[in-house]
């Protein structure tokens, strides 16, 4: 049990609000690379058990593509600079 002069950090929704903030911007801004990646060295849509997951963690990604033309700007340059 925690004594009056401890304090616990992870209860302030600061925190947790940072958290996933940090979550989200790794999210959209780092998956797209790891997933470019990872298709270029392992072909990882022909693998049927991973499939699935890519398409429904993919699925937010593709409308923010379709709805932001600067987002799309940004993975096709990701495209062109991993695949060369």
């Amino acid at each position: 049990m925690m004594s009056d002069t401890e304090s616990n950090h992870f209860a302030d929704p600061a925190v947790w609000l940072v958290v996933f903030l940090f979550g989200l911007l790794l999210y959209v801004f780092a998956y797209p690379v790891v997933l470019i990646l990872l298709d270029s060295a392992f072909n990882i849509t022909s693998i049927d058990a991973i499939e699935p997951v890519i398409t429904i963690t993919f699925v937010p990604l593709k409308w923010l593509i379709d709805a932001v033309p600067v987002y799309e700007a940004y993975v096709d340059f990701l495209e062109d600079r991993l695949l060369k």
